[in-house]
């Protein structure tokens, strides 16, 4: 006859459970503490380009807008990094700075959409109209991997600036953004 020792089978069920819920455990605590650290993460980025788009709005009223263009497009300067880096606008969409890709000054922006068909430069005037800070989300190739990401980007539109590059009641829209991996 065949005699089984259910004890010690118990106690290897037990082991077992302890084991895999000692894991869960783990695995449970390492997820939220990522997630907070990646939410903390995600806070500074948005703080710092918020920070970095009122600089250097800023930094215009105090130099204008050529000096501060100079400014923004210098890749040894305050406000260049390799995380973040402005662009400007004007209220009717065109491109008049843009301190990553050149190309685009002077281009109508108002025609780009993001993969999805999102006309998110469109977006960007309508909502800061109503209010003169604020975020946006779009899809972008990140020049850094290549790949379609989310980015976000904070703008602050400022009007009435008597500067020769800007036309009489045009204003600009001052953007930084980063990408969401």
């Amino acid at each position: 006859m065949l005699k089984l020792n259910l004890n010690k089978c118990y106690r290897k069920k037990e082991s077992f459970y302890f084991f895999y819920l000692t894991v869960s455990g783990f695995y449970l605590f390492f997820l939220l503490s990522f997630f907070s650290v990646s939410n903390s993460i995600a806070n500074e980025i948005e703080k710092m380009c918020s920070d970095l788009v009122t600089k250097a709005s800023l930094h215009i009223e105090k130099v204008g807008l050529e000096q501060a263009f100079k400014d923004f497009d210098d890749r040894n300067g305050k406000f260049y990094s390799d995380k973040l880096y402005l662009y400007t606008l004007t209220s009717n969409g065109i491109c008049i700075q843009h301190a990553e890709n050149h190309a685009l000054v002077g281009m109508d922006t108002r025609k780009m959409k993001d993969p999805s068909g999102k006309w998110f430069i469109k977006e960007m005037i309508i909502q800061s109209e109503k209010s003169k800070s604020g975020w946006i989300t779009y899809l972008w190739t990140n020049p850094k991997t290549k790949k379609i990401e989310h980015k976000k980007v904070f703008y602050i539109r400022m009007d009435n600036l008597k500067d020769k590059k800007i036309e009489s009641g045009v204003g600009i829209i001052v953007v930084s953004g980063f990408y969401i991996n």
